[in-house]
């Protein structure tokens, strides 16, 4: 993830917390699986939809981004 300031690097199996201004860069093949609090990933959601970054991001098909969109 990258910061204004600083890079985090993560590795398989790590815990972590993304905290706003992050952009996340991956390796062609990555695979998350992620829990967020609802509210706040909802509003995430919405923040890449204005910004035009739901395709980009791979969200456009998920049933949970299609339910927060309406």
């Amino acid at each position: 993830m990258e910061y204004a300031d600083h890079e985090e690097v993560l590795k398989t199996g790590d815990a972590y917390y993304m905290a706003r201004g992050h952009t996340t860069v991956t390796d062609a093949g990555t695979e998350w699986l992620e829990f967020s609090p609802r509210k706040e990933l909802s509003q995430g959601i919405w923040r890449a939809k204005r910004v035009g970054l739901l395709g980009e991001l791979g969200l456009l098909e998920t049933s949970f981004v299609r339910q927060v969109l309406g």
